[in-house]
């Protein structure tokens, strides 16, 4: 018997096989959206959109496993464990990736003045995108010993009331954005991210009992709910952006229900042999390596190879994925094996 829950390895095999498929599809948005089609971007907008659940239920899996009150966290593992390993990725990883983009840009070989510009590029934030959730999670483990404060001493109660003021205040109150309205109301968490770490709580809890008929159903009908807005903001020029972000009051209970389905009600645990769970935990354990690592392989098609998204039919689209999928895990497995990054990755 796999002694890991698998539940949990499910839940991060769906998310970052999401992941990929959000950053392929936008990347490729980015790059060539000059060569697309209106019905084009509409169908590659709402793909995109319709897999921002992942990034949600990857925090809210953290919350779960790190504000578990039988978890013993003291500073020393926090600092060396997981604040140490974030600023380690940064200072490789981000580093590298920022280099890189200084050399798809001036395609010179490196100098002193591009290391300087990327050591100052990996202070500011400004390397490749998809390392914001690296900040992210600094940010977070930063201020674990209060997060887990708040999900271990306080009552049912306040732990609803705190996350209701967070999603009101991060998600219903930026509602008039859409118009231009900004409202004068907030909380001091200018954030959706501790709210989505904090729902771990919820789930270890069990505040939460959704039926897997009605999950299926909030998840087929807030996922319509962003093909339509998606519709019409590709459309018609419109920014919709409060509606199609990690705060949107449609992803967050698409993003619930999805997490509610994979992980309380373990429903693909019977699904697929001992292999299937083999791989699963496999790839699971490989996920984090394969986040760092996908975008050196998406911007290689889109940068290096000039591959245009949009004159690809549907097969060279599934096949260019699925080699972006198989080729971070294979990175992510030789680093892995690697002395010293092998431990960060």
């Amino acid at each position: 018997m796999i002694n890991k829950k698998e539940e949990y390895e499910y839940m991060r095999v769906f998310a970052i096989l999401a992941v990929l498929l959000i950053h392929f599809t936008y990347m490729g948005i980015l790059q060539y959206s000059d060569t697309a089609s209106a019905v084009q971007l509409i169908i590659y907008n709402g793909i995109k959109n319709l897999m921002l659940w992942a990034v949600p239920c990857f925090l809210m899996l953290s919350g779960t496993l790190l504000l578990d009150q039988n978890k013993e966290i003291n500073f020393k593992k926090l600092y060396n464990k997981y604040i140490k390993r974030m600023f380690l990725v940064l200072l490789t990883f981000g580093l590298a990736f920022s280099w890189l983009e200084l050399y798809f840009e001036s395609r010179t070989v490196i100098s002193l003045n591009q290391f300087v510009t990327a050591i100052i590029n990996v202070l500011t934030g400004n390397t490749w995108a998809h390392m914001w959730y690296v900040y992210c999670l600094i940010g977070l483990y930063l201020l674990l010993p209060m997060w887990r404060i708040i999900a271990i001493k306080s009552t049912d109660t306040e732990i609803v009331y705190i996350l209701l003021v967070m999603a009101v205040c991060e998600a219903v109150l930026r509602l008039p954005n859409i118009v231009n309205v900004n409202l004068g109301f907030y909380n001091h968490i200018s954030s959706i991210y501790p709210f989505w770490f904090l729902m771990g709580t919820i789930w270890n809890r069990k505040l939460i009992n959704i039926a897997r008929k009605t999950s299926i159903m909030v998840i087929f009908i807030s996922s319509l709910l962003l093909l339509f807005v998606t519709y019409i903001g590709t459309k018609y020029s419109i920014d919709i952006g409060i509606l199609t972000g990690y705060n949107s009051i449609l992803v967050i209970p698409q993003a619930i229900a999805i997490y509610s389905v994979v992980v309380r009600e373990k429903a693909f645990e019977k699904i697929g042999g001992l292999f299937i769970k083999k791989l699963m935990i496999e790839l699971a354990d490989k996920s984090f390596g394969m986040y760092l690592l996908h975008m050196f392989f998406i911007n290689f098609i889109y940068k290096v190879m000039k591959i245009d998204l949009f004159k690809l039919n549907w097969g060279e689209v599934g096949l260019i994925y699925f080699s972006i999928v198989v080729l971070s895990y294979t990175a992510s497995m030789i680093l892995r094996k690697c002395p010293l990054i092998g431990k960060i990755v």
